[in-house]
């Protein structure tokens, strides 16, 4: 996986944390607005990397020439 991706997305959880503490903070409604997207777009992330590692997974051959059980 790129280290592009895994910066991308550890600045996207850092900036969705805070923008959580604004909310809880401030309960302001546009701070749960930006908080919300973010979570969304932290969601949508996570699911892509860990597809792309479980792709990855089953690309990569048997060191040991093991069969699945």
């Amino acid at each position: 996986m790129p280290e592009i991706e895994i910066k991308k997305f550890v600045e996207t959880v850092i900036e969705m944390r805070k923008a959580q503490k604004e909310f809880f903070k401030s309960r302001i409604y546009t701070a749960m607005q930006k908080s919300k997207i973010l979570e969304k777009e932290v969601d949508t992330s996570a699911s892509e990397i860990l597809k792309k590692l479980s792709d990855t997974e089953e690309l990569q051959p048997d060191l040991f020439g093991a069969e699945d059980a």
